[in-house]
């Protein structure tokens, strides 16, 4: 339902969502972020984080009201937020729970959300930015990645259908 990838050293994270989600995978979901967040934090980074809804579905209202409440929470905040989609209803679902939130911009490109992302403070595409300048781009090679509880999951012989 989700990965999360981290470069500690640079106080990134992406995050690739896909299917169909329920409050149990929000649930773990936010647990998942919040150790991230924590663990850049205490790295002495400021979060910054690319979020890939490309393969995301429309979500429950439910469950888009959770997410909303959840980002309430500065224990799962990252100083820049770079979503990107082509879907435009997945897009319209993310920019409503996320409209109160500034570090937040909405792309149709990756490679335009990135540089958005670690872009110096200053003007980029018209808009002031005012997180903290974040660190620059980074090779592939030194990320962790994580796909939690599938593993245990398919041990379990409870393996998820995945859209």
């Amino acid at each position: 339902m989700y990965s999360v990838t981290v470069n500690l050293e640079r106080g990134y994270f992406e995050v690739a969502t896909h299917g169909f989600w329920t409050l149990d995978t929000l649930g773990d979901f936010a647990r998942e972020l919040e150790q991230t967040v924590r663990r850049i934090r205490a790295a002495g980074r400021t979060p910054v984080s690319l979020c890939d809804l490309t393969n995301a579905m429309v979500q429950s209202q439910e469950v888009v009201a959770a997410f909303a409440r959840m980002m309430q929470n500065p224990a799962v905040r990252s100083g820049r937020v770079a979503v990107y989609t082509s879907g435009a209803l997945t897009k319209f679902q993310a920019v409503r729970a996320n409209e109160d939130h500034d570090e937040f911009r909405f792309f149709t490109c990756k490679d335009e959300a990135r540089a958005w992302l670690f872009a110096p403070q200053g003007e980029v595409g018209g808009r002031r930015l005012t997180s903290p300048q974040p660190p620059p781009p980074f090779a592939l090679s030194e990320v962790e990645v994580h796909a939690p509880k599938q593993a245990a999951r398919d041990s379990l012989g409870l393996r998820l259908r995945s859209g």
